[in-house]
């Protein structure tokens, strides 16, 4: 009997010891949320438990020592930065230049009827405007589009000139700095995958929407007296679609655009559809 009277003396001492040292907490109910508060006198803690009173895991923490608040961040903080994720990047160039032919088709090689010299053609443009927009949270995916402008020289066989829309020979009298020209504004929008951090390696397929002006065949002959210089306006078909292909690590990219409609049409019904090949720098 005296034995079990002094365990009891020691079951109830413990009890009187918890209940003092739980004696300021305080116990908020919010929105179905239990919030206790912790007292003692170095610090005041906050704890927060559902209705089964299991404890919610903390994500930020501020607790009051002494007058100064000290802050806590726990690995669920949205504060820091969740490890795989990483900044989907514009890659549309900044500046390009390749070769820019004319062909007698979508994915057609054949180039006579239009009597160009694709080999000695070429292009050159800037991209001013570039937004970007993503597609996984990875960052991996995502979409570029931007605003380009262009300058492109397709330059003709010697002998060769282009009058009012028909190829005609000029076998009069030799040729020189035989050309035409024309300007186009773009709208590209391509679906990039991106891997890497620092130094990206991307590539892209899209199309694009572009409006072509100034469509001009220059030529000089030569005469007795030196050469006579000779501009001709063509008609051009000034709405056009492309489509677009690059790729690229880092700064530099291979870019590749294939017209699927021409930019002009001869007389004889003979179509020319751009394409280009070319190298593309982004800053």
């Amino acid at each position: 009997m005296k034995i079990k009277t002094f365990f009891s003396l020691i079951v109830m001492a413990l009890a009187a010891t918890n209940v003092a040292a739980e004696a300021n907490d305080t116990t908020l109910i919010v929105n179905n949320r239990k919030i206790v508060i912790a007292m003692d006198s170095a610090e005041t803690k906050v704890s927060v438990y559902d209705t089964l009173d299991n404890k919610l895991t903390k994500a930020y923490e501020s607790t009051f020592v002494d007058g100064q608040q000290v802050e806590r961040i726990y690995v669920g903080s949205p504060f820091i930065p969740k490890k795989g994720n990483r900044k989907f990047k514009a890659t549309l160039p900044t500046f390009f230049i390749g070769m820019n032919g004319l062909t007698e088709g979508f994915a057609n090689n054949s180039h006579s009827n239009l009597q160009t010299r694709n080999n000695s053609s070429w292009e050159v443009g800037i991209t001013p405007i570039v937004l970007t927009g993503t597609l996984t949270k990875d960052g991996r995916f995502g979409i570029t589009g931007g605003v380009q402008w262009s300058l492109a020289y397709n330059h003709m066989q010697n002998g060769y000139i282009m009058k009012a829309n028909n190829v005609e020979h000029f076998a009069e009298y030799p040729t020189k700095k035989n050309y035409m020209r024309y300007q186009s504004v773009r709208v590209p929008l391509i679906v990039d995958f991106q891997t890497g951090k620092k130094n990206i390696f991307y590539t892209g397929l899209g199309i694009s929407v572009e409006w072509r002006e100034n469509l001009s065949h220059k030529y000089k002959y030569n005469v007795d007296d030196g050469f006579m210089t000779v501009r001709n306006t063509q008609r051009v078909n000034h709405w056009g679609m492309n489509l677009e292909y690059h790729i690229g690590y880092d700064c530099l990219q291979l870019y590749a655009r294939a017209a699927l409609t021409p930019l002009y049409k001869l007389n004889d019904g003979t179509k020319a559809y751009p394409f280009a090949v070319g190298l593309g720098i982004t800053l």
